[in-house]
């Protein structure tokens, strides 16, 4: 869990990245998903990834406890102090009507429920993954926010791309500094990088 002044700081980063931009995104999928109703698959996750669950939040730490699918967006944190870390991401995504209406990542070994049954199709490459969830970077999609910080817990350099492309592009303001704010959330070295620069001016 992060503390208030550390988020308060990244928002004060995010500011002043956006402060300085402008371009837009395209996607495609390999995923084959047709049926409404859960869908999960694991993923590469970036390194050193910390666990991704649900906790309850006591005076002497966290506590993991099961995840309930079907309550909210997003609904998870992270914690440094239960450490059992896979290499992977475990993702989440609720169909309705052809569409995904709720869109979870959490850690592969994190307990979930679900009212229906949840469809495993097992792993894929972190650029299959992303494609998939990049078409809802979009502002007329209601799990925007969720796909971003979804694609961000994903390895590799394609992720940073598609956060740099957010980061850049025309969308909401508000949109564009979540980008940033995953960015900094998912500390590689790419990432600070290339807020340094944008900070800098370069």
């Amino acid at each position: 869990m992060f503390g208030r002044t550390r988020i308060r700081g990244l928002g004060v980063i995010a500011l002043m990245v956006i402060a300085c931009l402008g371009n837009e995104t395209i996607a495609s999928s390999i995923l084959d998903i047709n049926e409404d109703g859960w869908h999960t698959w694991r993923a590469p996750a970036i390194e050193n990834s910390r666990t991704l669950c649900c906790f309850s939040w006591t005076g002497s730490g966290a506590r993991q406890r099961i995840c309930d699918l079907d309550r909210g967006h997003g609904d998870y944190s992270s914690s440094s102090t239960i450490a059992r870390y896979s290499g992977e991401i475990q993702v989440y995504v609720f169909i309705e009507s052809g569409q995904a209406s709720k869109i979870s990542v959490l850690s592969p070994q994190c307990e979930v429920v679900a009212s229906t049954e949840i469809s495993d199709l097992g792993s894929v490459s972190a650029d299959d993954s992303i494609d998939w969830l990049r078409p809802y970077l979009n502002a007329s999609s209601d799990v925007a926010s969720d796909a971003l910080a979804a694609i961000s817990r994903h390895s590799g350099n394609y992720a940073f791309q598609v956060l740099t492309e957010v980061v850049e592009s025309n969308a909401d303001f508000d949109f564009r500094e979540e980008a940033v704010f995953w960015m900094v959330m998912s500390e590689t070295d790419n990432a600070f990088a290339y807020i340094d620069r944008l900070i800098m001016g370069k």
